[in-house]
Parts: structure tokens; C-alpha cells; sequence
């Protein structure tokens, strides 16, 4: 839009130079607006459901539990104890949380790329369809007001043409009417003497 009315500026104020026709010298600037098509796809997200969570857990705490059971045997308890169990759950648990954060760090980064991407193609269509914008708007002014100066060149050599004939015709019209005075003042002048020698 900018763009539009600042071409729409300009063109009045290069009308302003052809004076009277100004105002029909203003060329038609219809209104473009940029067509930039760029669509943002979403990345798709990785599923995490009970399945997979409860894998995820129990090979988290599988470690664990075999972990804190070796060490609860050398303290004379059996390899599966409460304790080893619930450390092997609080394992599990830290496994899965661990997980679901790194996903969504994951899909963070996916959603942030694909940001950037679909503004970078923005940017770029939106630039390219301004720069094809200007220069259109640019060969409609430079076309209009060319015509238009042609236009009104050609009408005031006609008008130039018209007046140097109509001088020239003046300058011929007047050489004959000198000729015919000449000619009159000799015939008054003939009529004269003749007048002179009858009067002797």
C-alpha cells in the first residue's frame, strides 16, 4: 500500500510538469497487493502413549532396581527389597519425565525451524513480489509519461509547422502585394509623365 501511494505521488508530481494536462496526464495505477503463498506446516509431534511410557519406566528402572539390589545384598537383604523396588520405580519415574523432556525440547526445536523457514520464504516471496511490484509500477510510469510527452511533442510541431506555413504564407502574400504596388507606383509614375508631357 505504501508502495502504491507513493507511485501514486510521484505520478502527480511528474503530471504537475505537463500543466493544464496534469490531470489527464495521470496514468492508472491499480492496486496489487503481494500474493505471497507461503503456508506453515507444523511439524507433527512424536507420540509417547502408556505403552511406551511403561517401556521407557521399566527400562529406566530395570537399572536401578539390579543396581540398589546388589548393593542391599552385600547388606545381607535379597537382590528384589522394598527398597531396591522403590528405588527402581523413582528411576523409572526420572526415566520417563527425562523422556517426555526431551521430546518436547525436541519438538521445540522442530516447531522454532520451521519458523524459521517458513519466514525465511516469506521474506523472500514478499521481497521478490515488491521488487516485481516496483518495477511494473516503474514501466507503467515510464510508458504513460512517455507516450504522453510524445503525445504533446507531436501536437506542438503540428502547431510550429502550422505557424511557420501560415508565416510563410503571410511573407508570400505580402511579396506579391509589394510587387503590385511596385507595379501600381510605375503605372502612376508612366501616368505622371504622360500628364507632364501633355501639359507643354
Amino acid at each position: 500500500m505504501w508502495t502504491h501511494q507513493r507511485a501514486q505521488w510521484l505520478a502527480r508530481q511528474v503530471a504537475e510538469h505537463f500543466g493544464d494536462a496534469g490531470e489527464q496526464a495521470l496514468p492508472d495505477l491499480g492496486f496489487h497487493a503481494p500474493n505471497a503463498a507461503s503456508t506453515f506446516d507444523m511439524p507433527t509431534a512424536e507420540s509417547f502413549g502408556v505403552g511406551q511410557k511403561v517401556i521407557t519406566g521399566m527400562r529406566g528402572g530395570y537399572g536401578g532396581t539390579i543396581m540398589i539390589g546388589m548393593l542391599s545384598t552385600v547388606a545381607g537383604l535379597s537382590l528384589l527389597n522394598p527398597v531396591s523396588v522403590a528405588a527402581g520405580l523413582l528411576l523409572g519415574r526420572k526415566t520417563v519425565k527425562d523422556e517426555r523432556k526431551r521430546m518436547l525440547q525436541r519438538r521445540q526445536a522442530e516447531a522454532k525451524s520451521a519458523a524459521r523457514r517458513f519466514i525465511d520464504d516469506l521474506i523472500f516471496q514478499v521481497g521478490k513480489e515488491s521488487r516485481d511490484l516496483l518495477r511494473a509500477l516503474q514501466r507503467t510510469l515510464r510508458d504513460h509519461f512517455t507516450a504522453h510527452a510524445q503525445e504533446l511533442s507531436r501536437s506542438v510541431q503540428d502547431a510550429l509547422s502550422a505557424a511557420q506555413q501560415a508565416v510563410k504564407a503571410d511573407a508570400g502574400s505580402r511579396d506579391d502585394r509589394i510587387k503590385d504596388v511596385t507595379a501600381e507606383l510605375r503605372r502612376v509614375e508612366h501616368l505622371a509623365g504622360l500628364a507632364r508631357e501633355l501639359t507643354r
